[in-house]
């Protein structure tokens, strides 16, 4: 049997079952039956459900960061593109924060867990990196990771919006740029 896209289709079937039943219920053996595979050709491409999702997440956020950097590429002023960048990161965490909370909290500290911590903090640093960017170079590092905190702090609740936290971050920005 010749399988082709096979990485792609696990892929999309776990996305599938993640959004239809949850991640605490997503196994390794019911994604080969849905892929009509052996979980033994799973096993050829991922060590793990976590590792799946993982490549899930890595790729859903490669997009939202081409996003950023395309709103930052925009003639709007640094307010615009940082709602801009909020929304985007909203979009992002509403999808996958359940499932970011259970994968830290399962099984102890294995090394999957610990490469979700790392890239926590990798995604963390990226996004502040698109907020230097975005509200230019006479401010200083600090300033874009303090911003990019009070993001990943407030983009998590329902209901929340960049206006809520608007007048903070203008205050961020200017005594970030009487602070050089």
């Amino acid at each position: 049997k010749i399988l082709t896209h096979v990485k792609e289709d696990i892929c999309r079937i776990t996305r599938q079952m993640m959004a239809d039943e949850g991640y605490e219920n997503l196994n390794i053996r019911a994604v080969a039956g849905k892929c009509g595979i052996g979980m033994g050709t799973i096993y050829n491409y991922y060590h793990s459900k976590e590792e799946i999702v993982a490549e899930i997440v890595v790729d859903d956020w490669n997009v939202i960061l081409r996003c950023m950097d395309q709103s930052n590429r925009s003639g709007h002023e640094p307010m615009d593109k940082l709602e801009s960048i909020f929304g985007l990161l909203q979009g992002f965490i509403v999808g996958f924060h359940g499932t970011w909370v259970q994968m830290s909290m399962a099984s102890g500290k294995s090394a999957d867990q610990v490469r979700v911590r790392c890239r926590r903090h990798d995604y963390r640093h990226q996004l502040s990196e698109r907020i230097d960017a975005c509200i230019g170079s006479e401010q200083n590092e600090f300033c874009a990771d303090l911003i990019a905190r009070l993001f990943l702090s407030y983009a998590p609740e329902p209901g929340f919006q960049f206006l809520q936290i608007a007048p903070a971050i203008s205050g961020v920005l200017k005594g970030c740029a009487g602070s050089k």
